[in-house]
């Protein structure tokens, strides 16, 4: 950290940390004629509640700056965002060098994901001196919101340059095949550049990891990806392993490896179906479309099956499940497909085609 701030700006909370309790010998003063005075005694002692009944009575709250961060912080600790912004945004007007009301406001449009604004007060916040692991991790997280996973991705000489190390303004992704010294490289303006920040400013935490592997996979480097998964098999908290199943399960089928996709993405679904086991159907489609490409009909049919299983009121997967039984010859289970698609989709574009075959190939008897 380059600087210190008020004992009031050090008891906000980034969400999901520790609120950092200050133990207080005095109570706070009780001088109804100072509003401000009082809610700055309940806000040091956490009282939140307190200092909104205290200060929302009060008529001229606009120009005043201490009482719209007072405001700001505590709308912020009791989930009013909406209120919060407002409090916090007059207070960064009033005061516009207040890195505090800066790094909550921008707390503050992350939890409203509004993530362009969360990016630009985290920066701000940046410029005015506050510098942390959690503020390079929040701001990471805004960018990876944005999809601005690598940023503008340029190519940069470094000597004796390591991959995933930062250098000057820019983050090393990788060496540039053939050509010593060159590497692929994020600039500040990306998730991974910050997160890189954070992790070398010593955050090690769980979530933060997993950001990492998903920036990878959003870039598509799914080996990357597959790395820092597979070392959070057992640090993922409860409440992240579905997405994080997930999550893997994308970057197993990046490097093609189909079992581990369907494993995991099974793993996943047995955590959360209502969010995930919509996603079995077209698991099953991609990995049968890739034996196809590869001219194994057999494995081809066999996930085509399980995706009608799957999902037996759809009318497209008895179709290709039907197309593909009468590639493998066999027309008599190909034609039950087929009339089952016409069952579910009556007017299917290719009616007439499987119509004429049905007939055909009931009337030779195939």
């Amino acid at each position: 950290m380059k600087c210190s701030f008020s004992v009031i700006f050090l008891a906000f909370v980034v969400p999901a940390c520790p609120v950092v309790v200050f133990a207080k010998e005095t109570a706070p003063p009780t001088d109804p004629k100072d509003p401000v005075a009082l809610a700055r005694g309940y806000a040091e002692q956490q009282e939140y509640e307190k200092v909104i009944e205290t200060l929302q009575p009060t008529a001229d709250l606009k120009n005043n700056y201490e009482a719209n961060h007072l405001l700001g912080q505590a709308y912020y600790q009791t989930g009013k965002l909406v209120e919060a912004r407002r409090c916090l945004q007059t207070a960064v007007e009033l005061q516009p060098k207040s890195a505090p009301d800066h790094y909550l406001l921008a707390h503050v449009y992350l939890g409203e994901e509004k993530f362009a604004l969360a990016v630009e007060s985290y920066e701000t916040t940046l410029r005015l001196g506050f510098d942390t692991a959690e503020l390079h991790y929040k701001l990471a997280t805004a960018y990876y919101r944005l999809r601005n996973y690598a940023g503008q991705v340029f190519t940069q000489t470094i000597k004796k340059g390591l991959a995933g190390r930062i250098v000057g303004d820019c983050y090393l992704i990788e060496p540039v095949p053939s050509k010593p010294d060159r590497f692929l490289a994020a600039p500040q303006a990306s998730a991974i550049f910050h997160l890189q920040k954070a992790l070398d400013a010593g955050l090690d935490t769980p979530q933060a990891h997993l950001l990492q592997a998903d920036i990878w996979l959003g870039t598509r480097r799914y080996a990357k990806a597959l790395q820092v998964y597979k070392t959070l098999e057992d640090r993922t908290p409860s409440q992240d392993r579905a997405a994080y199943h997930y999550a893997y399960a994308r970057a197993c089928l990046g490097v093609d490896d189909r079992q581990g996709y369907l494993d995991r993405l099974q793993k996943a679904i047995a955590l959360d179906e209502k969010t995930y086991g919509p996603h079995l159907v077209d698991a099953y489609r991609q990995v049968a479309d890739r034996y196809n490409a590869e001219g194994d009909l057999e494995s081809y049919v066999r996930y085509l099956e399980l995706a009608v299983a799957e999902t037996p009121d759809s009318h497209d997967p008895h179709y290709l499940l039907g197309n593909a039984l009468y590639e493998a010859g066999r027309t008599r289970q190909a034609c039950r497909q087929w009339q089952i698609t016409l069952e579910l989709q009556p007017e299917h574009p290719d009616r007439t085609r499987m119509l004429e075959l049905i007939r055909t190939l009931t009337t030779q008897g195939r």
